[in-house]
């Protein structure tokens, strides 16, 4: 697996998704080996066996996030991966010292080198254009996906009340 380094080892698998082209998500916590130095143990999202996706304390920086935004300990938390190398991430997030969930595409290359991040949803984010924000969004296992076309469709509340499943923000099912 892609660990922080080479002092790293997997202690628990928390998640697994698989592309259609083959494309293995794993979300890991890693921690000290059995031999070696003493280690932080952490949790992460690794593209396959090539590299870290997003680790916990590492940057969380997207368009509508603040630029030192980062990831929170993960747990057993929304993963996905589409044949486009694009990772679904559900994570809490510290922005500026308030932890808030949220969901995250990540673009990366075919090497698992992080291209891009794009901000889907985040407690206390505007739904769409506003007014209205987000008061609640789940990022349980399970409860939000991604397609081929980098669609995403996952629950969540908002502000107005309105309790439902949105496909990249706009509410589906109620």
């Amino acid at each position: 697996l892609g660990l922080p380094t080479s002092d790293y080892a997997m202690r628990s698998l928390l998640g697994i998704k698989l592309s259609n082209i083959g494309t293995p998500a794993f979300l890991v916590g890693a921690g000290e080996g059995d031999f070696g130095p003493a280690v932080p143990a952490t949790t992460e999202l690794t593209f396959g066996t090539q590299g870290v996706v997003a680790i916990e304390g590492g940057s969380a920086s997207a368009p509508g996030l603040d630029p030192a935004a980062v990831f929170s300990a993960f747990g057993s938390n929304v993963l996905g991966v589409n044949d486009s190398n694009v990772f679904l991430v559900g994570a809490v997030i510290n922005e500026n010292a308030v932890l808030r969930n949220a969901l995250l595409k990540i673009q990366t290359n075919g090497s698992g080198v992080v291209l891009s991040r794009t901000l889907v949803a985040k407690e206390g984010g505007l739904v769409g254009g506003g007014p209205s924000t987000w008061t609640s969004l789940s990022i349980s296992i399970n409860s939000a996906a991604i397609n081929n076309a980098g669609q995403v469709v996952f629950s969540g509340i908002t502000s107005d009340g309105v309790e439902g499943v949105f496909k990249d923000g706009v509410l589906v099912a109620s």
